[in-house]
């Protein structure tokens, strides 16, 4: 399918036609979208001409460079802006109306009353000006719309029963033209995308892609309150270090949920009940938005991230400290970093810890290599410690849930990660950047 956008005037005085030609058209995150191909030739185009022009660029500014050297900087801006407004919504049909201007059809459009035909201005500054129509009377409306035009293009003569009878023909043939091609960009857009993304992130990480608009912009919300602070810029007993450190001056493993955050405040902080709740709901997740929050972001990972957090916070109270352990443990279960935790680094800070567990142990058996009752209780006491089996347990449910395909050296904790640990809620690069291509699947 083409989308035309018209024939333009070239700097050396040519003519050439312009075009969008879709990519791959899907509905991801609940809208559709694409990155197409903008498609420029020149009008009577003739095979063996060098100086010719006939171009198909894609969304990179090296692109842009070349188009700019075919047609001239003003025309080459006035393209590339329409390709722009392709990538960031795409659009099966351009039209310039008499009165209203340059109008965007778009594909999908949903309302009260089910499916719409909807259609916008999409000026470079200022607001937009748009309709959306019901499916079911698009065609009467448009048709309407475009009869009106063929009379606006009379005005100000008072129109002939032979203008009214045009005016009719006139957006009646153009209201077909405009459902016919929103029908036929409709069909090749691949509606089941969300739904098999979502299976391809369900078995790879047990985590569910946000969909609807209300939970995404609740994960960006939760997100903003619990990302890690990079430094530690903020004097003692603020709220900000009530929040992330603890009594002992450690980084909390998870911080402090509104409601624990609010507690502080009152009890340690001197602070007015009143004013803490508020200090602390302005600042902090609330237990059950903490809770759906490690849910989403973690997905299979949860139970074993859950395991390291809690080796952690018992490993920093024993008198003697791995701190090298301690430091790669705490990354590694970062819910809070600027990317989710990954499998293969859990699966090496549990590994490891079990290593070292096994090598302190063996050392007090090799003090007791004369007295087998004391070498068999230290090795009951190393086989019952809660933490060392819930370390077990922890790598034994990564392996089961496919989470690590195969055991990663405790010595290679830098080793290639053996899951697909992707992070669909990352902020998206800025719409309509020249210099990036969006890959699709």
């Amino acid at each position: 399918m083409e989308i035309d956008l018209g024939r333009f005037q070239t700097s050396r005085g040519t003519f050439v036609d312009a075009w969008i030609e879709p990519n791959y058209p899907a509905l991801r995150g609940g809208v559709v979208r694409d990155s197409g191909f903008l498609c420029v030739e020149e009008v009577g185009w003739l095979e063996g001409r060098p100086e010719a022009i006939k171009m198909r660029l894609e969304s990179m500014s090296e692109e842009a460079w070349r188009l700019q050297d075919a047609v001239g900087h003003e025309l080459a801006k006035r393209l590339w802006a329409e390709r722009r407004r392709y990538d960031q919504e795409p659009f099966y049909l351009v039209r310039d109306h008499a009165e209203y201007g340059r109008l965007y059809f778009s594909p999908a459009a949903v309302g009260d009353g089910g499916p719409q035909v909807s259609f916008q201005t999409r000026p470079e500054q200022g607001p937009r000006e748009g309709l959306s129509i019901p499916e079911a009377s698009a065609a009467d409306h448009l048709q309407a719309l475009f009869s009106h035009e063929y009379l606006f293009k009379k005005w100000p003569r008072m129109p002939t029963p032979n203008d009214l009878a045009s005016s009719q023909s006139y957006g009646r043939t153009i209201s077909q033209d405009i459902l016919d091609k929103r029908a036929r960009f409709i069909n090749d857009v691949r509606w089941d995308f969300d739904a098999r993304l979502g299976q391809a992130v369900q078995l790879a990480t047990g985590r569910q892609p946000l969909m609807d608009v209300a939970d995404l912009a609740r994960y960006q919300s939760i997100a903003e309150r619990t990302t890690r602070p990079a430094g530690r810029d903020f004097v003692s007993e603020s709220p900000q270090h009530y929040q992330w450190f603890d009594d002992a001056g450690f980084q909390r493993v998870s911080p402090l949920t509104a409601e624990q955050l609010a507690d502080k405040l009152f009890m340690d902080g001197d602070m007015p009940a009143s004013n803490a709740y508020l200090t602390a709901q302005a600042m902090a997740a609330s237990t059950e938005d903490w809770r759906w929050f490690r849910e989403k972001r973690l997905g299979k990972l949860l139970p074993a991230v859950g395991t390291l957090e809690e080796l952690v916070s018992f490993e920093r109270s024993q008198p003697v400290r791995d701190d090298a352990w301690l430091a790669q443990a705490f990354s590694a279960a970062d819910v809070c970093g600027p990317q989710a935790p990954s499998a293969s680094r859990i699966y090496s800070a549990l590994e490891e810890y079990v290593v070292l567990r096994q090598q302190a142990s063996a050392k007090v058996q090799a003090r007791h290599i004369g007295v087998p009752e004391e070498a068999a209780k230290e090795r009951l006491a190393l086989t019952t410690d809660p933490y060392y089996r819930a370390a077990i347990e922890a790598l034994d449910y990564l392996q089961e849930a496919n989470a690590v395909r195969e055991p990663v050296p405790a010595s290679t904790p830098k080793a290639v990660d053996n899951i697909a640990t992707i992070d669909e809620h990352r902020p998206e690069p800025p719409e309509g950047g020249d210099d990036t291509m969006e890959l699709s699947l």
